[in-house]
């Protein structure tokens, strides 16, 4: 299972270059009718979009762009949507971790030193 963090205001991104990842593909345009490839059935995914902010400028739109990727996963990549969580203004990074820990099927717990 590959493990992907992307975060990008409301506009759709249009085949931005990952960061860091040289000679990597450029981001598929989500907001662009593609072909199915369904080479993704046996991948996972969490989305996650915030609008609302406590402390930085809200992001309008943060769920259109979220709602694009979850199509595009599910359309063009064939996640089966039981493997697609997606959290909407989750209320922090607790939240996150957890659900994170929850689609990797990992324990909350800590595990023993030594």
């Amino acid at each position: 299972m590959t493990a992907a963090l992307l975060a990008c205001g409301p506009e759709l991104p249009r085949s931005v270059q990952p960061v860091g990842q040289s000679g990597a593909d450029a981001w598929p345009d989500v907001a662009a009718p593609l072909p199915a490839r369904h080479d993704g059935r046996r991948d996972a995914a969490l989305i996650v979009s915030v609008e609302d902010y406590a402390h930085l400028p809200d992001r309008p739109g943060a769920h259109a762009v979220a709602g694009a990727w979850y199509r595009y996963l599910h359309d063009v990549r064939g996640l089966p949507h039981r493997r697609i969580r997606w959290l909407r203004d989750p209320g922090g990074p607790e939240a996150v971790g957890a659900a994170l820990r929850k689609c990797t099927g990992e324990s909350s717990a800590t595990p023993p030193s030594g």
